[in-house]
């Protein structure tokens, strides 16, 4: 199971920061932060009017993230609000199941503090541990330096780009880095 123990943490500013499993009766909040980051964050594939998960289908889909030993979805609470996730699954074929792509997102107002540093060591050090893991993948928006810049620094490495791979609603695009790290 891909429950892991909670973090707690002290960040850049000071605050502290308790990063845990999510969990079936964490949907509800989960999904009104990540509705947060979709209106405000222009660095998500997903836009606000597609994301159409109820509080039943997140909890049914973080259920599954606990019940699969590679699978793992953590949030970083503040205060005891969700202020975040991290989540990576599995390559479901045979063929791909030593590899998998994570994606992490943070509330604006929790961004530059170290919280999405800390999910990624926290998921990194999982992801080395776990036996059948042995690389990890993910996107990131060319525009989106701050989050290119740390994962360079946390090993991955540029494996292609795709030339306008993002096209916003006015009209503008975007490259997409794919990028990978060994763990």
């Amino acid at each position: 199971m891909a429950e892991l123990e909670a973090v707690k943490a002290v960040v850049k500013d000071g605050t502290e920061v308790v990063v845990r499993s999510a969990r079936p009766e964490d949907a509800a909040p989960l999904l009104d932060a990540m509705r947060i980051v979709m209106r405000e964050s222009k660095h998500l594939l997903t836009e606000i009017d597609e994301f159409k998960y109820t509080v039943e289908q997140e909890a049914e889909l973080v259920a599954t993230h606990l019940n699969h030993p590679d699978k793992l979805w953590l949030i970083p609470l503040v205060d005891g609000k969700i202020v975040g996730a991290l989540n990576f699954s599995i390559g479901g074929k045979k063929r791909n199941s030593h590899q998998g792509a994570f994606g992490v997102s943070l509330l604006p107002d929790f961004q530059g503090l170290g919280i999405g540093r800390l999910l990624m060591d926290i998921f990194l050090e999982w992801a080395e541990d776990n036996p059948r893991v042995e690389c990890v993948r993910l996107q990131v928006h060319a525009e989106n330096v701050a989050a290119s810049r740390l994962y360079e620094d946390l090993g991955f490495r540029e494996e292609g780009r795709e030339k306008k791979g993002v096209k916003f609603s006015d009209g503008t695009y975007d490259d997409v880095l794919l990028m990978a790290r060994d763990v």
